[in-house]
């Protein structure tokens, strides 16, 4: 399929696009807390969670290898040395982040994991700045790093009991796997070169789905969770916005600067936010937790913002 660059760097499309895959991304929040009450998966059901992670993301990179072939004209085979680098990267971006990511967030509320969870890009700035000698932190960056912890502190703190409402298996977790995803944009991005980006998160998901399922079985978990019609659909939804964000995103990133496009994952906390207020009962923005969501947004604002030199 071929690509118009120039409706691809239309400031609109890039807009649009971008809108598309963080409103996406953002729905997986409320989506996963149904999926766990639609599968009777309790908050302690470790390795239920990292099954349920494991059928996701599994479909989803069958759907990019669908894809490829079908709508880019892409062959899905690699080198065997980068074969040799992806399954790794799969194991640890997908898998690893995946199995803390899914417990952490059946342990906490959607909302609060929406705000931890987008730390990801704070800690992608910091792992940059050891990682790269031309990626430095300045003092706009590290203001939007700082502005961004501050929120996370204010996302967890109680002010009636006036302490921090922190669970290593819950908020902990959530954060963990964001310093994971941090590092995660370092690796991929020393892997990223002749392969085409989809074909990269194509084998990156099957690689950590594969990891989660044999984690899940070994835990104790039933390889085959009870999925009726509505679980099937909201398994099959799960698969398709993430192929379908990853990809919308990558199209972007390919044909814009990074700066300007990364400006908008601010958007995935609020729309995560927002989306679960409105769909899942019980959950609530609280004083502290609108504003610790104004601080990441914020945040992640200054972190990308580039000006017009971009």
């Amino acid at each position: 399929m071929k690509v118009n660059q120039e409706y691809l760097q239309n400031k609109w499309a890039v807009f649009g696009m971008s809108l598309l895959a963080c409103v996406l991304w953002g729905s997986a929040f409320p989506a996963l807390k149904i999926g766990n009450q639609l599968l009777g998966l309790e908050s302690g059901d470790y390795a239920g969670q990292l099954l349920f992670a494991g059928y996701r993301f599994l479909l989803a990179g069958l759907l990019l290898f669908l894809a490829l072939p079908l709508f880019f004209r892409e062959s899905i085979t690699v080198s065997k040395t980068e074969l040799k680098r992806l399954i790794p990267f799969g194991i640890l971006n997908t898998g690893l982040l995946y199995a803390f990511f899914y417990n952490g967030l059946a342990n906490t509320t959607a909302v609060k994991g929406s705000i931890l969870n987008s730390t990801g890009v704070f800690f992608s700035v910091l792992f940059a700045h050891i990682a790269y000698a031309d990626d430095k932190l300045s003092w706009r960056k590290a203001i939007g790093v700082i502005l961004g912890l501050v929120g996370v502190a204010v996302a967890n703190f109680d002010p009636t009991g006036l302490n921090l409402d922190f669970a290593l298996t819950g908020e902990g977790f959530v954060l963990i796997a964001a310093v994971i995803s941090g590092a995660g944009n370092i690796l991929g991005k020393n892997i990223v070169g002749r392969v085409h980006p989809f074909l990269i998160t194509a084998y990156q998901m099957v690689s950590g789905a594969i990891f989660l399922l044999v984690l899940g079985t070994l835990l104790g978990g039933t390889p085959v969770l009870k999925f009726t019609g509505a679980s099937w659909w909201l398994l099959i939804y799960l698969a398709f916005l993430s192929a379908t964000a990853f990809g919308l995103w990558y199209t972007v990133l390919k044909y814009n600067r990074v700066g300007e496009v990364s400006l908008y994952r601010f958007l995935i906390p609020v729309s995560g936010s927002l989306l679960a207020v409105l769909l899942l009962p019980g959950e609530a923005l609280s004083i502290n937790l609108l504003g610790a969501l104004l601080l990441v947004s914020l945040g992640i604002i200054i972190v990308n913002y580039q000006g017009r030199r971009g």
